[in-house]
């Protein structure tokens, strides 16, 4: 059974984050799973593709949740470094 809030995909997602998204983001989000292995939860209803705003939010949550605190791959000594270096070579 359907859930009574479904609305189209790109609707949803305005409503729960407040943004606009291109059609091929939206359908890629309900058809691919993203890097962290999720995929928007949506139901194609005749031609259309729906989703509710509950499951946008429980999308958003979880990519937030499981999303790795990656450091900086410039490292500010790394960077430092590299400015000494061009400073010495004139540049």
């Amino acid at each position: 059974m359907l859930p009574n809030d479904l609305m189209p995909v790109r609707a949803a997602i305005k409503q729960a984050t407040g943004l606009k998204v291109h059609p091929s983001t939206a359908i890629r989000w309900c058809l691919q799973k993203n890097k962290q292995g999720q995929v928007l939860e949506s139901w194609l209803v005749g031609q259309k593709r729906l989703t509710t705003v509950g499951a946008v939010r429980r999308y958003v949550a979880a990519n937030n949740a499981q999303r790795p605190i990656n450091p900086s791959p410039f490292r500010s000594t790394e960077h430092a470094r590299a400015i000494d270096q061009l400073s010495k070579e004139g540049v």
